[in-house]
């Protein structure tokens, strides 16, 4: 076998339909398996939902009250919803939209802007409208505003200058490794040099310090600028940064839908896991803690979607040191959010504003509002025009195009009440929010939110935050890789040990996302299925 050929089959990423293939050819020759999963969230729901629908015996260990993990809706009292876990799908990610269908929510799909020209900035005690930041915030770093060319640097918004800068380099790599970053893998010299990167050291060699900047209050990156590149452009060609959708009765549904197909009692609540054994080649042994005491499972296999960040304070008994070692070192980023339940959606009424995101450089940095009542201006022809070769690729922080202009849907009431996401932080922000008491947290927000929303105070009537750093059962919004940890350590962090397998957003090249979630757990139980 080629070196070309043994890097592509060795790499994680599967199309949904040969995955199912494969999954499907494996059950019809192995026996039934009897299989515990540790976590209920989205990897943990759709590796026991696979086993079930294929005569394998099994049980869930969940060491909280809920499904779902890092999917989590809040619902308020006047009926509104706020997204504190995630809250958009690529139409690239299919794996997700697979389940999305599996549990009949395909018809609640709705569109997800990251951003539009109605939207605000808050930048350098600059306020504007997303329109006008060309004019009003670009001269603050030095750069002409006045009708910037999009076909030129820089590109507006800063967004588009990352997504340009990104596509300098995309467009210089050949087919091959263009297949290999899609796939998570490495394989040429070229790949493992921009794989020793990271986004920060790319930038810092790409564009001035005051575009970097300006990057940074657009894109809020200055948080995550330690991730390694070669994740960043795997989503850039994966191509997750436009055609998003969110579910309209919130993100929840999804794992709720899922843990309702699965059969009554497949899911033990309040069983936290605090010690894994491998005590023979084909055996494992578990132990939780219960309101009722502990408790023991001695099984065949495993299934482990615990959140590395959690399973380090799990007691690993004869595990590998490279396994131990890969738990301990996966990296993983804080998240804090706050929704407030307003009384009415004066975004709507007062600022013609139906979703997107208004950002700031102060600590909440992303408001997002609700999309339920959004329609899409339609535009003249067959829609916008096809991009250039050059600017068409994007993920979600570097967006090439604008999105499209929206307006209220005819059948929806603007002055019913609406939930806004007051808040989306990462990392040093989202530390700074996170260490507030809840009512604090909540108050910082607004205070910062009046500066575009000078009604935010007296139109609040609920208010709900998540930490996920401070999370028992997260320790982390999400995992990312950092530079040379691709080759070096990725593989190994999804390797099994034994009967015991792995799976989870942090065991795919889709960190950060469900679709990860998903691909890994479809891995998962093809290998013990195959076992």
């Amino acid at each position: 076998m080629s070196d070309d050929h043994h890097v592509i089959a060795r790499t994680p990423r599967v199309p949904l339909t040969d995955a199912t293939s494969a999954l499907k050819a494996a059950n019809q020759t192995g026996a039934r398996k009897e299989v515990l999963v540790l976590g209920a969230g989205m990897a943990g729901l759709a590796a026991a939902y696979e086993l079930q629908q294929r005569g394998h015996k099994v049980t869930v260990l969940e060491g909280s009250k809920r499904v779902g993990g890092r999917v989590l809706t809040h619902r308020f009292k006047d009926g509104s919803h706020v997204e504190l876990g995630a809250m958009r799908v690529p139409l690239s990610h299919d794996y997700t939209l697979h389940y999305i269908r599996e549990v009949g929510l395909e018809h609640t799909l709705i569109d997800f802007f990251n951003a539009t020209d109605q939207n605000f900035l808050d930048i350098r005690d600059v306020v504007c409208r997303r329109a006008d930041g060309a004019q009003r915030i670009y001269p603050l770093w030095g750069i002409p505003g006045a009708n910037p060319d999009p076909a030129l640097y820089p590109q507006y918004p800063g967004n588009a200058i990352l997504g340009w800068l990104i596509t300098a380099v995309i467009e210089t790599m050949t087919d091959f490794e263009k297949r290999i970053v899609m796939s998570g893998g490495l394989g040429t010299n070229r790949l493992r040099y921009l794989d020793s990167l990271s986004v920060g050291d790319f930038l810092a060699r790409s564009a001035s310090s005051e575009v970097g900047e300006l990057i940074d209050a657009f894109t809020c990156l200055d948080e995550l600028k330690d991730k390694s590149l070669s994740i960043f452009l795997r989503d850039a060609l994966v191509g997750i940064g436009g055609g998003l959708k969110t579910l309209r009765g919130g993100m929840s549904g999804l794992p709720e839908g899922l843990y309702k197909k699965l059969h009554p009692g497949t899911v033990l609540f309040e069983h936290e896991v605090v010690e894994i054994e491998i005590d023979t080649q084909t055996s494992a042994k578990v132990r939780c803690r219960t309101p009722s005491g502990s408790k023991e499972f001695q099984v065949p296999f495993v299934i482990c979607t615990i959140p590395y960040s959690v399973l380090r304070l799990v007691s690993l008994v004869n595990f590998s040191h490279a396994k131990v070692k890969a738990i301990r070192d996966m990296c993983y980023i804080n998240s804090t959010k706050v929704g407030f339940a307003c009384r009415s959606r004066f975004w709507e009424t007062k600022y013609g504003i139906y979703g997107g995101s208004s950002v700031s450089d102060r600590v909440q940095r992303q408001t997002y509002y609700p999309m339920d009542h959004a329609e899409i201006v339609p535009t003249k022809g067959d829609g916008a025009a096809e991009l250039p070769s050059s600017r068409r690729f994007a993920n979600i922080h570097a967006a090439p195009v604008a999105e499209p202009a929206m307006r209220l849907n005819p059948k929806a009431d603007p002055n019913e009440p609406g939930a806004l996401l007051g808040a989306y932080a990462w990392g040093g922000d989202a530390d700074r929010l996170g260490v507030l008491p809840p009512d604090a947290r909540a108050d910082a927000v607004k205070h910062s939110i009046a500066r575009f929303h000078p009604e935010i105070e007296e139109q609040v009537t609920e208010h709900a935050s998540i930490d996920w750093g401070q999370h028992r059962w997260s320790g982390g919004a999400f995992a990312y890789l950092l530079p040379g940890q691709l080759e070096t350590m990725y593989g190994v962090a999804k390797q099994p040990e034994h009967r015991v397998f792995f799976a989870g957003e942090h065991c795919s090249a889709e960190q950060a996302w469900i679709q990860g979630a998903l691909i890994s757990a479809f891995r998962a139980v093809l290998d013990v299925t195959k076992a």
